[in-house]
C-alpha cells in the first residue's frame, strides 16, 4: 500500500501516482496566511486554535495535522530559517501566545521580538520591520515602494569584507546541527508524510539588502560588486550544506535551496540578463553542493 510519501516522491521521479499530491505549507512558497488560516479551519468545520507564526515576515502559519488530514496532504515540514519547529507533532513548549494589534491572537516563537507603536503598527527586533494595521505583512523600507534616485539617494552598499566575516558567525555549530538532525528523525517517525526540509536556503534574492526597490537597481549599476556579494553568499551557503546535508539527508524527502519572487502584475523585476548572469550561476553551485553532499540514495 502506497504512502503519502511515496505519492510525492514518485510525482518527483515524473511517475504516474494514484493521484496529484497535495501541500499545504510544506515551505513558504505553498504557506498560508495566518490571517487567512482560521477561516479555512472554520470551514473543514475544525474546532478554532491561535494559527502557530513560524515565518514572521510573511506571517505564515504552520498547518496543523488536522488541517492536513481534512485536506488529504502529503507533505510536512521542517523549517528552521527563522526558528527550528515542525508540524509533524506538537510541540507547546516552543510556541507563545502573542495578540497582533488585537487583530489577531496567535502562537510565536519570540513574543518580545515585537513591539506594538502607538499608531498600531507592530515593530519587528532589530530588523525594525513594520506592518501596519491595515497590512498582512512585515515590510521594510524602500522594500517596492519609489524610490527618486535624483534626490541624493545613496544606494547601500555593503562592506563585503566585513559581510565575509559576520557570516562566519552564522554557521551552525556543532550542537545546533545534532538538535536539527533530532529534530528531522523524530519527524520522519512521526509521519508517513513526506518531509520537506526548509532550511538551507542560498540566501541570495532580487529583494537583498535595500529591498525590492534598492537591489534591482544595485545589479544594474555594480553588477562587480553583486558578482562578489553573490559569491561570499553562495559560499556560505555550501559551508551549511556541507555541514547539515550529510546528519539530515536520511531523515527527509526534499530540500529547497532557492526560492524568489522575480515578478510583478506587468512584467518581471529585473531582466532575464540579470537573472541569468547574477543569480543562475549561484543557484547551479548550491544545487551541485547539495547533490554532492547527499547520500547516493537520498538524492
Amino acid at each position: 500500500m502506497s504512502t503519502r510519501r511515496d505519492r510525492i516522491i514518485r510525482a518527483l521521479n515524473f511517475e504516474s501516482a494514484a493521484r496529484v499530491p497535495m501541500d499545504l505549507g510544506g515551505m513558504g512558497c505553498s504557506g498560508i496566511s495566518c490571517f487567512a488560516y482560521p477561516r479555512l479551519v472554520e470551514a473543514l468545520g475544525l474546532p478554532p486554535r491561535p494559527p502557530r507564526v513560524h515565518d514572521i515576515v510573511q506571517m505564515l502559519a504552520l498547518p496543523d495535522l488536522d488541517v492536513l488530514d481534512a485536506l488529504d496532504c502529503d507533505v510536512v515540514t521542517v523549517f528552521t530559517v527563522y526558528t527550528e519547529v515542525t508540524n509533524a507533532f506538537e510541540e507547546p513548549q516552543k510556541w507563545s501566545q502573542y495578540d497582533f494589534g488585537g487583530r489577531l491572537q496567535a502562537l510565536v516563537r519570540r513574543p518580545q521580538d515585537f513591539r506594538q507603536l502607538p499608531d498600531g503598527t507592530i515593530e519587528q527586533g532589530e530588523s525594525k520591520a513594520k506592518m501596519p494595521p491595515q497590512a498582512y505583512v512585515f515590510d521594510i523600507e524602500h522594500a517596492g515602494q519609489g524610490l527618486d534616485y535624483l534626490d541624493g539617494v545613496e544606494l547601500p552598499l555593503m562592506n563585503l569584507s566585513q559581510v565575509r566575516e559576520d557570516l562566519k558567525q552564522r554557521l551552525p555549530r556543532t550542537e545546533e546541527i545534532r538538535e536539527t538532525r533530532e529534530l528531522c528523525e523524530r519527524t520522519r517517525n512521526a509521519t508517513d508524510r513526506a518531509v520537506f526540509f526548509d532550511g538551507l536556503h542560498a540566501e541570495i534574492a532580487i529583494h537583498a539588502h535595500g529591498g525590492i526597490g534598492v537591489f534591482p537597481v544595485i545589479c544594474l549599476i555594480h553588477p562587480d560588486y553583486v558578482a562578489e556579494y553573490h559569491d561570499i553568499m553562495i559560499q556560505h551557503t555550501i559551508e551549511k550544506i556541507e555541514l547539515t546535508l550529510p546528519e539530515v539527508a536520511p531523515y527527509i524527502d526534499i530540500v529547497i535551496l532557492a526560492s524568489d519572487d522575480w515578478g510583478t502584475q506587468q512584467t518581471t523585476i529585473a531582466s532575464p540578463a540579470v537573472f541569468r548572469d547574477l543569480f543562475l550561476p549561484y543557484y547551479k553551485r548550491a544545487n551541485a553542493a547539495a547533490h554532492r553532499c547527499a547520500p547516493p540514495d537520498t538524492r
